[in-house]
């Protein structure tokens, strides 16, 4: 299971992508209002070497990029990437 705690504004269109040497699989969360969170399950065990990424819309139409570590990206309005592509983005090496 992986909780998703959203501390801004309004997030739309929430989805994951979780990658390990055991399995990836994409996740498709929803909406999220300010202060509320909300858990999807996993179809298998996680495994090791862990990367994850989720995206989201904020209320500008503008696609925010997020990592497991905290990092973070705001594309410009009407930039949009897929969840793989946004992998690459936030994990380059």
């Amino acid at each position: 299971m992986i909780e998703f705690v959203n501390e801004g504004d309004q997030a739309e269109r929430v989805r994951c992508l979780i990658r390990s040497d055991a399995v990836s699989q994409e996740l498709t969360v929803g909406s999220l209002a300010p202060g509320s969170s909300t858990t999807a399950e996993l179809d298998e065990p996680v495994g090791r070497n862990l990367t994850c990424v989720w995206t989201a819309f904020d209320t500008k139409g503008r696609l925010h990029l997020w990592s497991y570590e905290g990092k973070h990206k705001r594309l410009r309005k009407g930039h949009e990437v897929d969840l793989p592509t946004a992998l690459e983005r936030m994990y380059p090496d």
